[in-house]
């Protein structure tokens, strides 16, 4: 059988699986077969895409985790369409973790936070991120505008599905633990 550790996931809790889960997922999508998780703890830094017809199980105990996020806050507004973030740190952020800007701390209101996209390039000497907008074809500016002090967390959901949330149908996940490992008082559906 073909499980997510034949594209050389490790499912040790420590080792980041994201890039090795994406790729057994697409290929499983693509040949219409399941996408299996043997026993072990995936870690990932950004969430792992669904698409419609989806089945995934996991066998024995299997869980896949988010890694634990880092928050900074914006130093400098974000500009309109802009794709570098001016931050007070940079510390626990790496490339390839998605990003989340919150008005508050505590990012409990949907009007208060917005996901911005990919980590591209991080520059630790001028304290910026760089990033890749996760929506083609939406501007960020377009969707909030992002004023000096806003919180900058590498959060990310567990899932996102192929589109939009309703445009992705009959997915069936079987026997596996999703850990959010939320921390800073993360919105709650990020889980």
């Amino acid at each position: 059988n073909i499980t997510v550790k034949s594209f050389g996931a490790v499912g040790d809790g420590t080792t980041d699986d994201t890039e090795r889960l994406e790729q057994a997922m697409e290929y499983c999508f693509q040949n219409g077969i399941p996408v299996i998780f043997p026993q072990g703890t995936y870690m990932i830094r950004r969430p792992l895409t669904l698409k419609s017809h989806m089945e995934i199980y996991g066998i024995g105990y299997a869980t896949v985790k988010k890694k634990a996020s880092s928050t900074t806050t914006l130093t400098q507004a974000l500009s309109e369409n802009g794709t570098t973030l001016h931050v007070a740190s940079v510390t626990g952020f790496e490339a390839g973790d998605f990003l989340l800007i919150s008005k508050d701390a505590s990012g409990v209101s949907a009007a208060r936070y917005c996901s911005v996209g990919y980590i591209t390039a991080i520059d630790s000497t001028n304290l910026t991120i760089t990033f890749k907008s996760a929506y083609d074809g939406i501007k960020t500016g377009a969707i909030q505008n992002h004023e000096s002090g806003c919180y900058v967390t590498n959060s990310c959901a567990i899932f996102r599905s192929w589109g939009t949330l309703y445009d992705c149908e009959y997915v069936y996940i079987h026997d596996i633990t999703l850990d959010g490992n939320r921390t800073n008082g993360e919105f709650g559906e990020w889980c």
